[in-house]
């Protein structure tokens, strides 16, 4: 058993990597080579995937979710973001929360679905890709563009909260779901408690990280730092898992309070960040791919095409126009923005196949239309 799942982990590196700088030779983003490269591998094609590898995907997609945004919070520059007001606020909330509703009306008159199945798949579909937003952002701030208006920096914080407001709301639908009718405005009424949580928890470890690790010097090098900071990043989505508040933005949360706090020490994360997000990339994509079932992604293609197309034009990209009508964005920077928010990959790669998982009824088609999100958007918003 054990040979069996460390001979699928080299397999799933090995593929994984090669098929995703093929494609980056081709100008392709990387993550659809390591896609497509999970479909190939998995149970449903060659089988060479072992189940008991596969078994741990959820903990593995929440392993790299923590990764990407506890990243994303290391990059965030607070004065660059207060500049634009509450631009990046309503970015978070406004934008993800139209495309999930227009998804939402879609599955349930054109597919016929129960209305909280049809949340369910907007709340998946409609989270933006730290995968692909993250590493372009910063990119563009290293070249000094967008610098003058913070552009990157808004777009990462807006882009993160929303992807912490549909990952939140999902779960509470998701629970919904499963366990039937009950308390829904009270479930709902849990969002504010579960945001606020999440701010206050990432704070204090931010602060008690900053002071163990910079300030006392606890440890002797930047690797220990990362794994003393992964650890207590890992922690806080667990812990909010199990005391209500958003983990997930507890440790985007956690990285930017020591982004504020130390700068040197931030730095040092940073890098050891982006080295361990080189493995994690691999499988998170490649274990979703491998979970995917090519003739219900062929069956859902025009459909799910479709839903998308309608979430993206009717929801997404006049939510963007809408939340950044007082802010200081020239027309072509909302342009640009339209475009970058498209992207969607991580989240639903990382939630994506819940649903199949638990039993919710159409978990294999959510599944396959969070795929087909990630095969026509990614390479568009990268």
């Amino acid at each position: 058993m054990v040979g069996d799942m460390a001979l699928g982990a080299v397999i799933v590196i090995i593929t994984g990597f090669l098929a995703g700088r093929l494609m980056e030779r081709l100008g392709i983003p990387r993550l659809l080579g390591m896609l497509i490269a999970g479909v190939l591998l998995g149970p449903h094609a060659l089988g060479w995937i072992s189940g008991d590898l596969l078994s741990l995907g959820n903990e593995i997609r929440m392993l790299a979710l923590t990764v990407i945004l506890l990243k994303a919070g290391l990059g965030l520059d607070e004065k660059k973001i207060l500049a634009q007001g509450n631009t990046a606020m309503l970015l978070g909330i406004i934008p993800c929360t139209m495309e999930a509703a227009v998804l939402a009306v879609a599955a349930h008159y054109l597919l016929g679905w129960d209305w909280t199945i049809s949340w369910l798949l907007g709340w998946i579909v409609c989270a933006e890709s730290p995968a692909v937003l993250v590493p372009m952002m910063l990119r563009l701030k290293s070249e000094g563009w967008g610098a003058k208006s913070g552009l990157p920096d808004l777009v990462l914080a807006g882009g993160a909260l929303s992807d912490v407001v549909a990952i939140t709301v999902f779960g509470i639908v998701l629970d919904i779901a499963a366990k039937g009718s009950g308390p829904r405005l009270a479930a709902l009424g849990a969002i504010p408690l579960s945001v606020a949580g999440g701010l206050v928890a990432g704070l204090v470890v931010g602060k008690l990280l900053t002071k163990v690790l910079y300030d006392v010097g606890m440890t002797q090098n930047a690797t220990q730092d990362l794994i003393i900071a992964l650890t207590a990043a890992v922690a806080l989505v667990m812990g909010g898992d199990k005391i209500g508040y958003s983990g997930y933005l507890a440790a985007m949360m956690m990285g930017f309070t020591i982004v504020e706090s130390s700068e040197v020490l931030a730095r040092r994360i940073r890098a050891e960040l982006d080295r361990v997000w080189v493995i994690a990339e691999i499988f998170l994509f490649v274990l979703i791919g491998a979970e995917v079932n090519v003739s219900v992604v062929r069956q859902a293609g025009g459909i799910g095409i479709a839903l998308l197309v309608l979430g993206l034009l009717l929801g997404r990209v006049p939510g963007i126009w809408i939340s950044t009508a007082r802010s200081t964005l020239s027309g072509r920077e909302k342009l640009f923005m339209s475009v970058g928010y498209l992207a969607k990959a991580t989240v639903q790669a990382a939630i994506g196949a819940i649903p199949l998982s638990m039993g919710i009824p159409h978990g294999e088609v959510i599944l396959a239309f969070a795929v087909l999100a990630i095969i026509v958007t990614a390479p568009v918003g990268a």
